[in-house]
């Protein structure tokens, strides 16, 4: 079993307000196909409606460019969703951002690993590579640019931070 903290997932049961089914994720963030599949909508489109309109508070776009999207929706924020509540820490505010940032990130330093924002953003270490090699996160200096018997390139911390907070979808 892997550790980590979970992120617990209560969608409404069809017995009505109050009933939930608890379900848990590994990530922290998920696929927007992943948040279709548990708030009462049809369609992707729908889901990114619900992030324009704030009704999922914190989400990104992890795709390699701002025009390939590759939405990933924060678990706390379905939650609250599927609780009819505020989104967490709901306002754009910078100091709000930083109170989300621990939960994707629990740790923090002048490094991460591609391992290790992968896990966080619910993607394969290639896509973070790709991310590298197309200067959205900066490499740290000397690391190898590829997955390999050297370990999983590093990467700033700070980089990955601006990343998300340039990246959010409001």
């Amino acid at each position: 079993m892997t550790k980590g903290k979970l992120f617990p997932i209560c969608p409404s049961s069809p017995g009505g307000p109050g009933n939930f089914q608890k379900v848990t994720f590994r990530r922290p963030l998920l696929c927007a196909s992943t948040v279709l599949s548990l708030i009462p909508v049809s369609r992707q489109e729908d889901v990114i409606a619900l992030i324009e309109d704030g009704s999922l508070a914190w989400a990104w776009n992890i795709g390699l460019s701002p025009r390939n999207r590759e939405v990933r929706v924060l678990a706390e924020s379905v939650n609250a969703f599927l609780a009819g509540e505020p989104g967490p820490f709901a306002s754009s505010d910078e100091d709000e951002f930083n109170r989300v940032l621990p939960l994707i990130f629990p740790e923090d330093g002048p490094e991460i690993t591609a391992a290790k924002i992968a896990r966080s953003f619910n993607t394969g270490t290639d896509h973070i590579i790709s991310l590298g090699r197309a200067g959205e996160i900066r490499f740290v200096k000397g690391t190898p640019h590829g997955p390999g018997p050297l370990g999983s390139p590093r990467f700033e911390f700070a980089s990955v931070v601006n990343f998300i907070r340039d990246r959010r979808l409001l």
